[in-house]
């Protein structure tokens, strides 16, 4: 008996991993938009992703209350270097002859919303920028909170990516106006 009950409990196994369907990986565009003008070097120390955007699949909001994630879409790699990864293409390559600020970012947000107008794209960081030669915990030369939302080129899973990659460089555009006031 003991041997039918595992070869049903297997075949079963075989089954579901039969009809599962193969996982999907995705990144955001690298491609810098060249609309993030600075004229000192922004280098990024790290993203941070909040406990729910820390999983590999990417979140859906479905309701203000509600949120899921996609099954088999997934992130390339952990969420937070992504951002940042993009974030430092925004910015550019350093340059030796200007001032350094150091960026940290905490992402609050990073997904998929079903809006009743459609799907749509929603980003929001907390973000705070120090000077390169004070420590960590000393207070930041600014700090903010950024949000952006675009509307999804289509309804799955590669338009919402598509979305959130120009999510990232709105808020670039508007950390570089933040700095250029400083």
């Amino acid at each position: 008996m003991k041997r039918v009950t595992s070869v049903l409990i297997l075949v079963a196994a075989l089954a579901g991993c039969a009809s599962a369907p193969p996982p999907r990986f995705y990144t955001l565009d690298m491609k810098p938009s060249g609309r993030a003008a600075v004229t000192i070097n922004v280098d990024i120390d790290r993203v941070r992703p909040s406990e729910a955007l820390a999983r590999p699949n990417i979140l859906i909001e479905t309701s203000s209350t509600t949120v899921d994630y996609y099954q088999s879409d997934q992130w390339v790699q952990e969420l937070g270097a992504l951002v940042a990864e993009k974030l430092a293409a925004e910015f550019g390559p350093r340059q030796t002859d200007r001032t350094t600020l150091v960026l940290y970012a905490e992402l609050q947000a990073c997904g998929q919303v079903d809006t009743p107008a459609g799907v749509e794209a929603h980003l929001k960081a907390e973000i705070a920028l120090r000077n390169e030669d004070i420590r960590r915990y000393d207070a930041p030369v600014l700090k903010r909170t950024y949000e952006a939302r675009r509307p999804a080129t289509t309804a799955d899973a590669s338009g919402v990516v598509a979305a959130l990659s120009a999510c990232v460089e709105e808020i670039a555009v508007q950390v570089a106006a933040d700095i250029g006031k400083l």
